[in-house]
């Protein structure tokens, strides 16, 4: 598919950010839904299934097993005050509900 040179207008400009894939959506310049898709896309192919938008969780499948549930990141998560500080992670998510 060749874009025709009268849309290129339209197209989202693309940040440094956007090509590193961000642990925190909200945290880029311009958040688009190509921008959130692209993040998750890229974090993915490097084996990071979660990213973060604000205090959601974004989780996708990586049809693998992943060493990311060991008791070493229990223990991280449990003894964080806020999650956000640390990578994204489901430990984190339920360790922020029970806090509150």
């Amino acid at each position: 598919y060749v874009l025709p040179t009268s849309e290129f207008q339209s197209l989202v400009q693309v940040a440094e950010q956007h090509e590193m894939g961000i642990d925190d959506v909200c945290a880029l310049q311009s958040v688009s839904e190509a921008a959130l898709l692209h993040t998750v896309r890229v974090r993915y192919l490097r084996n990071i299934i979660y990213t973060r938008v604000a205090r959601v969780l974004i989780a996708v499948n990586p049809f693998c097993s992943l060493p990311i549930y060991s008791s070493q990141h229990t223990d991280q998560y449990l003894g964080a005050f806020d999650s956000a500080e640390l990578p994204p992670h489901v430990f984190g998510l339920s360790n922020d509900a029970l806090q509150r």
